[in-house]
């Protein structure tokens, strides 16, 4: 299981881990150079061209977040041999700008704006490149564009103004730079260019004010850049170990991923989904105090939190001592979210806790809201027999309906008929059961129907037969006793659901959703 953190990069829950190593403490976090082959391998397994293209990009993404842009540089151009995204090519320009190589960076914004004719940023970008290759007129030219895509924007103004002062109209780039100060007055970069605008135009006193206005602020003018926004962000905050700590989950690392999560919740400790994710790993280390008490900070500071809530119940579900606990939990998920698969742990839990009444009642809920979803009307039926509830047939029955090949749901049915008084209908099921598999469970669901049809000692000798399976003594216990058996033994694992076990029989994913088989 991890717990989800799908909103990003989602193509690269596709393939495995970033390796990334931690110290102890933040200022001594080391990185180490990500394991580029091993990356390779896993996305060059994707079958999809497009999804390959994008783990490709958005990998390169995440190498850039941690300032390793000459392994960013060939991802993004493994994603481009693919897909000729304009994000890539972008991306990848700022890569070569900060490797140096201008050339090359100037020729991918030169395609952005082919690709992307609206994307700002890389009009603005080629002309800068351009400005600085010498290439005046054509620098102009974009810069222009880039401004009538944004007038407003102070840092292409002051693109502009660099242009007008090469071709030595300096009162038109003081016009310029004057303007874009207006937009961004706590722009140093601009007030120093105008500081050098008027020395040159030998206004001595204008140039010394402005640089006195500059100070020791040497920051240009804010560029809306979304897509250079999002390796910002991965950078500047806990979203890249969270990532990497997924990455590491889906591959199964559990050191990496607790490594990675418990930098994650440091960096923002109100990220509720890597505070969730954390809580697993630690679950799954073997670290349930550790994993419950990370759930328990992140309530104290949000004591709302569907998604912790729910997460703290799953945590708590196995141990008989704790369901009064995982339930008064995930009942509070549910007073802030009506989810169906917090629904469905809650009846889950009912079940195990012996609960029946509240567990039927939970499980008609989810039929209401999923009526074609057999898996419920299952478990209704199992929470309604566990009562001596015949009624369990029908529930059964139209579970059958919707999943015809669902030998559980066939070996149930067959035990209800037999127990609830239709032997014939009970014994002709146990038969096609025992044909399709000769398994343990289907001669014991045999016997059940031979105790249906009223041949009580048929069904005596064919349960003692295969003791000492539980079924089988539950039936003997029964017969000799002059009662009628529940369907299976208890404490079997037949009468409880994925949800409540352990996750050696059930996987709850990344993005709390179950796997049932």
């Amino acid at each position: 299981m991890s717990f989800g953190l799908r909103t990003m990069l989602p193509a690269l829950l596709a393939f495995g881990c970033v390796m990334v190593s931690f110290a102890a403490s933040e200022n001594e976090a080391t990185q180490q150079v990500l394991d580029f082959e091993e990356v390779t391998a896993t996305i060059e397994a994707i079958e999809s061209l497009d999804e390959k293209a994008e783990a490709w990009g958005q990998a390169g993404m995440l190498y850039h977040a941690r300032h390793l842009s000459y392994i960013a540089l060939q991802a993004y151009t493994n994603a481009l041999a693919i897909n000729e995204d304009p994000r890539w090519f972008y991306l990848r320009g700022i890569a070569y700008r900060e490797q140096g190589e201008l050339g090359k960076a100037t020729a991918d914004f030169r395609q952005v704006t082919v690709l992307d004719p609206d994307y700002m940023p890389a009009w603005y970008r080629l002309g800068a490149g351009l400005l600085v290759r010498g290439d005046i007129e054509k620098a102009a030219d974009a810069l222009q564009t880039a401004d009538e895509l944004a007038p407003n924007s102070a840092l292409v103004l002051m693109g502009q103004a660099d242009v007008a002062k090469e071709q030595g109209q300096l009162e038109e780039a003081r016009s310029i730079l004057l303007r874009a100060i207006k937009i961004a007055p706590d722009a140093g970069q601009l007030a120093y260019k105008l500081a050098m605008v008027h020395r040159r135009l030998g206004d001595v006193a204008e140039a010394r004010r402005w640089l006195a206005i500059r100070g020791d602020r040497n920051t240009i003018p804010e560029i809306d850049d979304p897509w250079l926004l999002l390796v910002a962000r991965l950078s500047q905050s806990g979203r890249f170990y969270a990532r990497a700590g997924e990455w590491a989950l889906e591959r199964g690392d559990l050191l990496r991923a607790e490594q990675a999560y418990e930098q994650a919740v440091e960096l923002d400790p109100d990220n509720e989904q890597a505070s969730v994710a954390y809580s697993y790993v630690l679950g799954e280390a073997g670290r349930l105090g550790a994993a419950l008490g990370e759930a328990d900070r992140y309530l104290q500071r949000h004591p709302e939190s569907p998604g912790v809530l729910y997460g703290k119940a799953w945590l708590l579900r196995l141990d008989v001592d704790t369901l009064d606990e995982a339930i008064e939990s995930v009942t509070s998920a549910l007073r802030w979210r009506d989810d169906d698969k917090y629904r469905a742990l809650l009846a889950g839990l009912y079940l195990k806790s012996g609960r029946l009444a509240e567990a039927t009642e939970q499980y008609s809920l989810l039929i209401t809201k999923q009526p074609e979803q057999a898996y419920f009307r299952y478990w209704h039926g199992i929470s309604q027999i566990a009562q001596g509830r015949c009624t369990a047939k029908r529930s059964v029955q139209t579970a059958i309906r919707q999943r015809a090949t669902w030998g559980e749901a066939h070996r149930l049915l067959a035990r209800i008929d037999a127990i609830c008084g239709y032997g014939e209908a009970a014994f002709d099921r146990a038969i096609a059961l025992q044909k399709a598999r000769d398994s343990v469970d289907a001669r014991i669901t045999l016997a059940f129907s031979e105790l249906g049809l009223g041949r009580t000692e048929a069904a005596h000798a064919r349960a003692r037969e295969l003791l000492p399976h539980p079924d089988a003594q539950l039936l003997i216990s029964a017969i000799d006793s002059g009662n009628l058996p529940m369907p299976y033994a208890p404490g079997s694992t037949a009468w409880l659901p994925a949800e409540v076990l352990s996750n050696d029989s059930h996987t709850l994913r990344s993005d709390g959703t179950e796997d049932r088989n």
